[in-house]
C-alpha cells in the first residue's frame, strides 16, 4: 500500500513543482501570468510527469537504494545551477538585470529550486549512466604499454579484414583526408579566407612589417608571409589562400588526432566514423577553420596538447621522451598563439603532476620545462620581432565592465568624488549615451591604461564601488559571460548585429581587409562558390539555427560548456580525482576565459572540438574502475 501511494505521489509533486518553476520561469520572460503562450510550458511537463509515473509504476516502488545520497545530492546541485542560469539569462534578456536587493536575489535563488525540479530527472539520470557504464561498454584494461595496446589493435585490424585502416594510425589518416576534403567547398564559397573579427588591424600591420602586441605576432608574422608570398606571385588572395589551406590543414590533423585517440580508448569504428563526418560537415567547424584568426592555430595546439596529457596518462608509452617533446612543442605554439593560454597551462601543470604520481619528479620537470619554454617563446618573438607592447588595459575586462555599469545605471547615486573617480579610471563615461551588457570592448576603448595599472590605488576603487553597488557587479559578470552558461543565450550571434547582408552573427564573415594605399589594395574576398556561401550564412549569420530544433543546441556555446561542467562533476562524483586532474587542461584554460571581454564562439573552440575526447576519457575511466573492482 506504501508503495502504491509512493507511485502516485511522487508524480504529481513534481508535476506541481515543476509547473510552479517553470510558471516563474516564464515570468521572467516578460510576461505578466499564464497568457496564450504559457500553454507551451504545459507539454514537457505532461510527458515528463507521465514518463516518471511509468518508471516508477513498472518498478512498483520509489527505488531508494538507487537514488544513493551522494548521486541525489550532485544531480540536485547540477540542477539547481542549470536552473539558476536560465532565470538569470532571461532576466538580463528581458529586464537587463537580476533582482535587485537581497530580497530580490533571495527570491530569484528560491524560484530557481522549483525550477531545478523539472531538470533533476534528466541530471540524474546521467549520473545514474556514469553508474552502470561500466556494464554495458566493454572496458580496456589501464596502465598498458603502447605496444601491447598496438598488438591489440592489430589483432582486431586484422579480425575485421584491413589491417591498415583500423589502426589508430589509419583512423588519423582517414579522418584527416575525408575532413579536410569536405572543407574545400566551404573553402572555395569563402575564398580566399574569411578575414573579420581583428583582420582589418592586423593585415595592415602584417604589410607594413610592424607588430603590435595587441595580437599574437606569431599570427601577424604569418599573415605577413601569406601577404609576401601574394606579392611575389602578383595576387594577395592566392597568398592569403595558401595561409587558409595551412590553417585547414593543421586544424583537421589535429581534430583527426582526437578522433583517432577516441577511437583508441572505445574502439568503436562508429563513432570515428560519426566525429569524421560530424566535424566534417557542421557548418561551424568548417566556417571557422577559415576565419584568419589566432583562435583556430590555438585550438588546433590546444586540442592536441590535450590529448597528448590524457594518453600520457592512460598508457605507459614506448618513448616518453618523445612524448615529453611533442607537449612542450604544443606547449609553446599554443601559448604564442595565446597568451592567456599560459596562465591555464600553469594551473593545469599543477593539477596533472599530482595525477601522474607514478612518474610524479619526471611529470614535474616536463610541466616545468613546458612553462618555461612557452614563457620564453612569448618573450623572444617579442624582441625577435620589435613589437610595441599591447595596451595594458586588456586584462582588466570584468572590472572594467563592472565600473562602468556602475558610473551608465548609477550615476546618479554617484558623488562628485566618485564621478571624478570613474572619470579618472573610464574617460568619458559620465557623458555615455549607450551600455553594452554583453561586450565591455566599448568601454574597454575608454579605459586609462596609467589609472589601471596603479593596482593598489585601482583595487580599493574597485573594492569601494562593488560594496556600494554588488547587484550592478554582478549584473555586470553575468551579461558579460552570459554566453557561456545561459543555455538559451543569443547575444553570443548579436553583439555587433547579425544577419546575412552585414555578414555578422554567431561568426562574422565580413571582410575586414580594407585597402591601405595605392600599393595595398587590401584582399578582396572572391567567392567561389556563392550560392554555397548564401546557404551557410543562414546559421552563421541570420540565426537560422535558433528556429532548428533539439539540433540548434549545437550551435551554442553554452551546451559544450555545461558538457563539460556535467562531465567533471561525474569524475568528482564517482571520485575518479586523479582522472579529472588529468583531463583538466580544459577547465583550468576555461577560468582565464571567464574574465575575457565578452562571450565569443572562437574563445571556446577548443572546448567544442576537444569535447568528444573528454567525453570518451570519462567514459573509459569509469568503464576502467567497474573492470579493476
Amino acid at each position: 500500500m506504501k508503495r502504491k501511494a509512493t507511485g502516485i505521489i511522487l508524480p504529481i509533486a513534481y508535476l506541481l513543482f515543476s509547473a510552479l518553476g517553470l510558471y516563474y520561469l516564464y515570468r521572467a520572460t516578460g510576461s505578466k501570468g499564464f497568457e496564450s503562450g504559457s500553454f507551451l510550458w504545459a507539454v514537457p511537463i505532461v510527458i515528463i510527469a507521465v514518463f516518471i509515473y511509468r518508471k516508477i509504476k513498472k518498478k512498483g516502488q520509489l527505488v531508494l537504494s538507487a537514488f544513493e545520497t551522494r548521486r541525489v545530492i550532485f544531480s540536485a546541485v547540477f540542477s539547481y545551477l542549470l536552473s539558476l542560469s536560465f532565470f538569470a539569462g532571461y532576466y538580463l534578456r528581458y529586464y537587463l538585470m537580476t533582482p535587485p536587493g537581497i530580497t530580490g536575489k533571495i527570491g530569484m535563488l528560491s524560484r530557481s529550486l522549483f525550477l531545478a525540479v523539472f531538470f533533476f530527472p534528466f541530471i540524474d539520470s546521467i549520473f545514474m549512466y556514469a553508474d552502470r557504464i561500466g556494464v554495458r561498454i566493454p572496458g580496456i584494461e589501464k596502465d598498458k604499454t603502447e605496444t601491447e595496446e598496438k598488438k591489440e589493435a592489430e589483432v582486431r585490424a586484422t579480425k575485421s579484414g584491413n589491417k591498415r585502416i583500423w589502426s589508430e594510425k589509419g583512423i588519423f589518416f582517414l579522418s584527416w583526408g575525408c575532413i579536410f576534403v569536405l572543407w574545400i567547398p566551404v573553402f572555395l564559397a569563402y575564398y580566399p579566407a574569411i578575414m573579420s573579427y581583428d583582420s582589418n588591424r592586423q593585415f595592415q600591420e602584417a604589410y607594413n612589417g610592424i607588430f603590435w602586441e595587441l595580437q599574437p605576432i606569431v599570427h601577424t608574422l604569418l599573415i605577413r608571409t601569406a601577404l609576401l608570398i601574394g606579392e611575389k606571385i602578383g595576387s594577395y588572395e592566392v597568398g592569403v589562400s595558401f595561409y587558409t589551406l595551412l590553417q585547414m590543414l593543421v586544424l583537421s590533423a589535429s581534430i583527426a588526432y582526437a578522433i583517432s585517440f577516441v577511437f583508441k580508448l572505445l574502439k568503436k569504428k562508429w563513432i570515428a566514423f560519426a566525429l569524421t563526418g560530424f566535424f566534417g560537415i557542421f557548418p561551424v567547424y568548417s566556417v571557422l577553420s577559415l576565419v584568419v584568426t589566432k583562435d583556430i592555430f590555438f585550438s588546433a595546439f590546444f586540442l592536441t596538447l590535450m590529448v597528448l596529457s590524457i594518453k600520457r596518462f592512460v598508457y605507459t608509452p614506448k618513448h616518453p621522451v618523445l612524448y615529453d617533446i611533442a607537449m612542450v612543442i604544443c606547449a609553446v605554439l599554443m601559448t604564442v598563439f595565446r597568451k592567456n593560454g599560459i596562465y591555464g597551462v600553469i594551473l593545469f601543470a599543477i593539477l596533472y603532476v599530482i595525477a601522474m604520481k607514478k612518474e610524479r619528479i619526471h611529470i614535474l620537470i616536463l610541466c616545468v620545462i613546458m612553462i618555461a619554454a612557452s614563457f620564453a617563446g612569448i618573450h623572444l618573438t617579442r624582441l625577435a620581432l620589435h613589437a610595441a607592447p599591447g595596451p595594458k588595459t586588456e586584462m582588466y575586462s570584468v572590472p572594467i565592465q563592472q565600473m562602468g555599469h556602475v558610473v551608465f545605471f548609477k550615476k546618479d547615486m554617484l558623488s562628485e568624488e566618485e564621478l571624478a573617480t570613474m572619470e579618472e579610471y573610464l574617460s568619458g563615461s559620465t557623458k555615455w549615451k549607450s551600455f553594452n551588457l554583453t561586450l565591455a570592448d566599448a568601454q574597454k576603448a575608454c579605459a586609462n591604461p596609467d589609472a589601471w595599472t596603479n593596482m593598489p590605488k585601482m583595487f580599493k576603487d574597485w573594492i569601494h564601488f562593488g560594496v556600494r553597488f554588488p547587484d550592478d557587479y554582478i549584473d555586470a559578470y553575468l551579461g558579460l559571460t552570459s554566453g557561456y552558461y545561459f543555455p538559451d543565450d543569443v547575444s553570443i550571434s548579436q553583439h555587433l548585429g547579425y544577419g546575412r547582408e552585414s555578414m555578422r552573427g554567431l561568426i562574422e564573415t565580413f571582410n575586414a581587409s580594407k585597402p591601405l594605399d595605392d600599393c595595398y589594395p587590401g584582399v578582396k574576398s572572391e567567392s567561389k562558390l556563392p550560392w554555397l556561401q548564401y546557404l551557410l550564412e543562414g546559421p552563421v549569420s541570420d540565426e537560422m539555427y535558433l528556429n532548428w530544433p533539439v539540433i540548434s543546441v549545437l550551435f551554442r556555446p553554452a551546451f559544450y560548456c555545461w558538457a563539460a561542467f556535467l562531465l567533471y562533476g561525474v569524475l568528482l562524483y564517482k571520485k575518479r580525482y586523479r582522472e579529472l586532474a588529468a583531463a583538466s587542461l580544459q577547465l583550468m584554460y576555461f577560468l582565464t576565459v571567464a574574465m575575457g571581454p565578452v562571450a565569443n564562439i572562437r574563445y571556446v573552440f577548443q572546448l567544442m572540438i576537444g569535447l568528444p575526447v573528454l567525453v570518451s576519457f570519462v567514459i573509459f575511466s569509469l568503464q576502467e574502475k567497474q573492470e579493476a573492482s
